[in-house]
């Protein structure tokens, strides 16, 4: 009886390594798999996730109406108050995008339609300009021959015009599906907003299942000093987007540049992200500049763009933002570069608040850590 006791006991443990390695197994060769149905299901619930964000981000906005209106003098306003503001705000967000849609959409559409047109008559431009070198140009040489762009150029066009037509189809598709799954999360934002209150006393109640009193409450307490930060960086980056695409509409328009307001509107989108956003705008603001206005134009545009985001890292970033991330420009620019290898567009914007993140933790980790050190010298000095 002890023999056959002692043979399972040994047999037992390699009997589940065996099971753990065909687990590992099936898991490796299968992996593709795994990551398919994933992303599946990250797709089938994409309007929720995307519901959650509008939601977050209509939260702060939600509760400062509802604010005013629980001082209201009528009892009725004040009882309803919550639900009032949510519907006022999405009423309010419900008539900027159809501002957005009304005037600065068709803008930009036209601005884009004008270019497309012209790009023949761009090109032409450029290949006399190129063609005017001769080899003693400083410029001689940097650039391909203007007769192979032009044949490097047609030859590319005409690959691709099967590829895209085959793929008109696909991308309609694509737009009609997106436009399904905003109205989806604006519908699942509404209710979100609307039951926030129920939402968040259920999640408290899990972490209450699985953590004891003290991991509860500092779960709790990063998790509010965590979206402080992310929401304080949200808000004045949208902030200073508005204020520098307005003046940088304003500016180009002033210069006399083509395409004023949908440059504007680009360098306000990409300059919510930082460092990189307002170089890459800038780049290409002044590129299509050369072509639509001249050379002259294009410096000029140069200058006041970098004087303008002088104006604003110096002066009109700070006033919004203050000092409420803390973090080095070598660190933003570290993260930002590690949150598009993993994130594309959304992960250089959301890498910066989440390294504020990370940063408070670390920091409050090595705190503790050197209380608890210089705790064990004290006590280690009492006993000698």
């Amino acid at each position: 009886m002890l023999k056959n006791f002692k043979e399972k006991s040994l047999y037992q443990p390699v009997g589940i390594t065996v099971v753990e390695l065909a687990l590992l197994y099936l898991v490796i060769v299968n992996l593709g798999r795994i990551f398919g149905g994933i992303g599946d299901f990250l797709s089938a619930i994409s309007p929720f996730v995307m519901g959650a964000a509008i939601a977050y981000l209509l939260n702060k906005p939600a509760l400062g109406i509802q604010n005013i209106l629980e001082r209201n003098q009528r009892a009725w306003v004040a009882k309803k108050a919550q639900k009032l503001s949510v519907v006022l705000v999405f009423l309010l967000l419900i008539v900027i995008v159809s501002l957005v849609i009304n005037f600065a959409i068709p803008i930009v559409e036209s601005n884009v339609r004008d270019f497309a047109a012209n790009v023949t008559n761009y090109y032409n431009v450029f290949l006399e300009w190129t063609t005017d070198f001769d080899s003693e140009h400083f410029l001689y040489g940097l650039l391909p021959n203007a007769a192979d762009l032009l044949d490097l150029i047609t030859l590319e066009l005409v690959t691709q015009v099967g590829d895209g037509a085959v793929q008109v189809v696909g991308h309609v598709m694509n737009i009609t599906a997106w436009i399904v799954n905003f109205f989806l999360a604006l519908i699942a934002a509404l209710y979100m907003l609307l039951t926030k209150d129920n939402i968040i006393a259920l999640i408290k109640r899990l972490l209450r299942l699985f953590m004891n009193d003290t991991t509860y409450s500092n779960t709790v307490s990063y998790a509010q000093k965590s979206n402080g930060i992310f929401y304080t960086f949200v808000r004045a980056q949208f902030l200073d987007a508005c204020i520098l695409g307005t003046l940088a509409t304003i500016i180009l328009a002033i210069l006399g540049v083509p395409y004023a307001v949908t440059f504007g509107i680009i360098l306000g989108i990409c300059n919510m992200i930082p460092i990189f956003g307002s170089i890459f705008a800038t780049i290409v603001t002044v590129i299509v500049t050369i072509f639509t206005g001249g050379i002259g134009l294009a410096v000029i545009t140069l200058i006041a763009l970098l004087i303008l985001q002088q104006i604003d890292a110096n002066f009109i970033g700070p006033k919004i933002t203050g000092d409420a991330l803390g973090l080095k420009p070598l660190v933003i620019i570290f993260a930002i570069v590690i949150g598009q290898r993993y994130g594309g567009i959304v992960g250089m914007f959301i890498a910066v608040p989440i390294a504020a993140m990370l940063k408070m933790f670390l920091e409050d980790f090595m705190d503790a850590r050197e209380k608890k050190l210089k705790l064990r010298e004290i006590n280690d000095s009492k006993e000698i």
